[in-house]
């Protein structure tokens, strides 16, 4: 048996619930028996330690989100590392964050910058993306901008509609996410008042926007990895980022600008608005851009599982 601990209910639109989902399922359709368990609390740092017990012997994967916060009792435990807490939380976390992965017995990064920020060894399991999703050719004007990201201050979104603003028009911009941070969310929503813009929530699956967009904006100021990016790539779909870790190594169909830098994003859009050569190009290189799917990734973590049960012997 495989045990997941999952901060809070699985299924949740973010990429690292649907990461999870995603491995769960997999491992299951290959034999494997694995149980989620639901851990309810205020992650990544609930009011005192949440006590978990679980069978010795038996492989424990434990989210990130909620690493830092549990007392696992059993194991052999692999920290799955998401995105790194400190980047959010604030510096004081990094030496709470690496005590917690110094002690697992496994560590895997869904990203190589979280291994570099973090400096405790472990494996990169990056992200896939659905065999289901299908590329469609673009053409046309290139007006629907698409941004997929939870209404946080990490995602950038008061950055990319400074830069809607700058451009004066011709382009219209659909966000896909829930407000995570109803503060935050409600100063982004106050910003895009007289902007062509519209906000549809969190959606599961957001398959549909993709396939309807011609260019996906991200503008987060860090991410891991950005399952979206892959996602909008495998729908064919160019994408405008800030560098991430989906990124690192480049990607056809991609272009980057530096993160909360307005002034460069403003000119990128401005750019794509108004060349068609640029947007062609752009269409035809998210084409050809090559895609890994699920299956991989859950080769690579039966790789993991293996190790630690040889490790537990």
């Amino acid at each position: 048996m495989v045990h997941l601990l999952s901060p809070g209910t699985p299924g949740q639109a973010t990429g690292g619930y649907r990461y999870n989902d995603r491995l769960v399922a997999g491992l299951r359709a290959r034999g494997h028996r694995v149980q989620v368990h639901v851990v309810d609390g205020a992650w990544p740092d609930p009011a005192r330690a949440v006590r978990v017990s679980l069978p010795p012997g038996e492989p424990v994967i434990a989210d990130g989100l909620l690493a830092c916060g549990v007392e696992i009792e059993g194991g052999p435990v692999v920290v799955l590392v998401h995105s790194p807490l400190f980047r959010e939380q604030g510096p004081g976390w990094l030496a709470r964050e690496r005590e917690v992965l110094r002690r697992a017995e496994a560590v895997v990064y869904t990203g190589p910058q979280s291994l570099s920020d973090l400096g405790v060894d472990g494996v990169i399991v990056a992200p896939g993306v659905a065999r289901e999703a299908a590329r469609r050719r673009r053409t046309g004007p290139g007006a629907a901008l698409l941004c997929v990201a939870s209404l946080i201050p990490r995602k950038g979104h008061l950055v990319l509609l400074e830069a809607l603003r700058r451009v004066g028009g011709g382009l219209h911009l659909t966000c896909v996410g829930g407000d995570r941070d109803p503060g935050h969310a409600a100063r982004v929503r106050a910003a895009a008042a007289d902007l062509p813009v519209r906000f549809v929530g969190e959606w599961a699956d957001p398959s549909p926007w993709y396939r309807g967009a011609d260019l996906l904006v991200h503008t987060a100021a860090f991410e891991a990895w950005g399952m979206v990016i892959d996602e909008a790539l495998a729908h064919g779909l160019p994408v405008l980022s800030t560098p991430a870790g989906a990124l690192a190594a480049g990607r056809r169909g991609a272009q980057l600008v530096p993160a909360g830098d307005v002034a460069q994003l403003a000119a990128a859009l401005q750019a794509w608005r108004d060349r068609p050569a640029l947007r062609s190009a752009q269409w035809g290189a998210a084409w050809t851009a090559p895609r890994r799917g699920w299956d991989a990734v859950v080769s690579e973590w039966e790789t993991v599982l293996r190790g630690l049960s040889s490790a537990s012997r």
